[in-house]
């Protein structure tokens, strides 16, 4: 299973830095290999680091580095103790409510590893998952719609379409054979309804096929 993490860093704008009137930015940050490496107290290098001095030279910013712990960090930046941080952050959208993010510019693909498992026990587990709980209850769901709308086929179509719905028991059989050839879209066309009721039913089966098949 992949699992995209977004990094991104905060930047204020120069235009916002010169309205409040400051001198240097407080740039708040942790080391995070290979983002932030603290050489020693300091000298840091990484990722981040090159990007952040890049962009301060470029707009003409003055700022004072201050080493933080992560978990006080972003409740220091929204306080305002700090202007910007420049550590890795995955980008969420309770974060973005509260904070502004640059473009992310790395995308770090995790995976997680399991034990490889025998042929018997991918067997033996997909044969579990028929006696689960939610399956069960799934399947008899289903059933259930199947006779309702196979049973409700026949009562319509019986009388004035025998030919595809037969009376008496196998008559119930024509009409969940249908219903289960209508709700899977297979549509052989060996059997359809006639009748207006008849119609109906099959247009409502129809829906909920696709209520289901959404879901």
């Amino acid at each position: 299973m992949k699992r995209t993490i977004l990094f991104a860093i905060f930047l204020c704008s120069a235009f916002a830095f010169s309205s409040e009137g400051k001198d240097t930015l407080l740039v708040g940050y942790a080391p995070a290999a290979p983002f932030i490496i603290e050489k020693e107290v300091g000298r840091l290098e990484g990722i981040n680091v090159w990007l952040w001095k890049r962009v301060s030279e470029d707009l003409g910013l003055p700022y004072t580095m201050v080493r933080m712990n992560f978990s006080q960090m972003l409740d220091s930046l929204k306080a305002g103790n700090i202007d910007v941080c420049i550590n890795p952050l995955t980008i969420t959208s309770d974060r973005s409510k509260e904070m502004e993010f640059t473009d992310s510019f790395y995308a770090s693909h995790s995976t997680i590893v399991v034990a490889k498992k025998s042929s018997f026990q991918k067997i033996k587990q997909f044969v579990q998952s028929f006696f689960q709980l939610n399956f069960l209850r799934g399947f008899l769901l289903l059933f259930f719609i199947l006779m309702f709308f196979g049973i409700l086929a026949w009562l319509f179509e019986r009388r004035k379409n025998p030919q595809d719905f037969r009376p008496g028991a196998k008559g119930l059989w024509d009409g969940l054979w249908w219903s289960v050839v209508t709700l899977t879209t297979v549509g052989y066309g060996d059997k359809a309804p006639k009748t207006r009721m008849g119609k109906i039913t099959a247009l409502a089966l129809c829906l909920q096929a696709c209520y289901l098949f959404r879901a």
